[in-house]
């Protein structure tokens, strides 16, 4: 009997590899079944040396495609979805996962409605019943865990948050490699737009990748504030993200809320400033290397998720932080 495939989609943005590709290979390799194979897919220009993102054959793929172009091909949701729909369609993949990025969360639905079958948004566990793909996300405002199967569908397709699994490498890389040219699966009036990325963009850390985040909640409303932790977060590397209240606010959008409704995170120290501790957020960042609150209320919720805590103000550590970095 042939392999059933598990192809897990890579994501190539301002020259990086997504972190989720290696998080759904490892939960792929985890929950499979003795008839299933993983295989990594990842859509890259030819102008990208592939040497640059060998580190996707280190997490266990048992093979591992890399899909060229003229240009890289995320910037194109027809060229990309109409590519995967070919491939698809040739392959005859049993499950396809998605890490839940923006670009993601564009070629997903279109490649799910192009090939007419089902589609998960947002899973936060996936585990096989038999050959069925059990996917389990929040649902009713997060206070509930919904069990979501495809019994006819195929292939089963699910978007899964970063930060949701652990990346674990493997010693020996994946050896059955394959190179596909886009241009030998799509009609050639398919054409190739150039991936603009602003200068923001390319330098502002994301919370699903960032090894330090300075997190904001409620206690920390003042403008200026924010704009500081900001400047300190751009100083040090860091990110900052926000709790869902305050991704709401001027300088944030939803890429920088954590929590179960957000992304989940795993940066080697996070910092929650003026953040209560939410059941929601809490569940965001369990996989926190170390964790230290600030925050006034000395009951907060947060600190029982704490390595360190200081019942203080915020805005304050803000001030002293900045003016010891910045403020010369």
């Amino acid at each position: 009997m042939a392999d059933k495939k598990i192809w897990v989609i890579g994501e190539v943005l301002v020259g990086k590899l997504d972190n989720g590709l290696g998080q759904l290979i490892t939960k792929a390799r985890q929950i499979k079944n003795a008839d299933h194979k993983v295989v990594a897919i990842i859509p890259l220009g030819d102008d990208l040396k592939i040497n640059d993102y060998q580190s996707a054959q280190y997490f266990g793929a048992d093979e591992v495609i890399y899909l060229t172009s003229p240009e890289a091909i995320n910037a194109d949701d027809y060229i990309l979805s109409n590519t995967l729909t070919t491939l698809a369609k040739t392959e005859q993949p049993d499950t396809i996962l998605f890490s839940a990025t923006p670009l993601a969360r564009s070629w997903a639905p279109k490649l799910q409605y192009n090939l007419q079958t089902a589609l998960t948004a947002d899973a936060l566990d996936f585990y096989y019943e038999d050959s069925l793909l059990v996917q389990v996300k929040p649902s009713y405002g997060d206070k509930i865990l919904a069990e979501i199967v495809s019994p006819t569908a195929r292939p089963q397709m699910a978007t899964a948050r970063p930060g949701t699994f652990e990346a674990v490498t493997v010693d020996e890389p994946t050896k059955d490699i394959r190179k596909i040219k886009v241009a030998d699966l799509i009609e050639p009036k398919s054409q190739f737009i150039e991936s603009i990325v602003t200068k923001n963009v390319a330098t502002k850390q994301s919370v699903t990748t960032a090894d330090l985040i300075f997190a904001v909640g409620r206690g920390v409303k003042k403008e200026r504030s924010i704009a500081k932790l900001h400047e300190i977060a751009h100083y040090l590397g860091a990110a900052v993200g926000a709790t869902r209240p305050m991704a709401e606010k001027p300088g944030f959008d939803h890429s920088d809320q954590i929590g179960q409704s957000g992304s989940m995170v795993s940066p080697k120290l996070l910092i929650n400033l003026g953040i209560s501790g939410s059941m929601q957020y809490v569940a965001g960042i369990k996989g926190a290397k170390q964790v230290i609150s600030i925050n006034t209320n000395e009951n907060a919720p947060v600190f029982e998720q704490s390595d360190f805590v200081k019942v203080g103000d915020a805005l304050s550590f803000i001030d002293d932080l900045h003016a010891k970095l910045l403020d010369k």
